[in-house]
């Protein structure tokens, strides 16, 4: 039963990251509300565009990569045949 719960676990956090990274991706290129994702924080924060681009583009990168290395974990534990390909 953990077993089961812990591969659960990090496949729902795997594809959380997956969907906010792909969220954000879409939301920093099409604007939603009058205002790109950059241009949000940049008004969130009181800091320069060009900061507040890099801070989005740094945390979508964390979350790129961390629905990839979650989903490396969840096939090296898992012991069926979905991550065959």
């Amino acid at each position: 039963m953990k077993s089961i719960l812990l591969k659960w676990s990090i496949r729902s956090v795997a594809w959380t990251f997956l969907g906010l990274f792909v969220l954000g991706v879409g939301w920093s290129v099409y604007p939603l509300d009058g205002d790109t994702l950059p241009h949000r924080v940049e008004e969130g924060t009181g800091m320069s565009f060009g900061w507040s681009a890099l801070l989005t583009s740094a945390v979508l990168g964390m979350l790129g990569v961390g629905a990839v290395g979650l989903r490396v974990v969840y096939c090296m534990i898992a012991d069926d045949d979905g991550c065959a390909g």
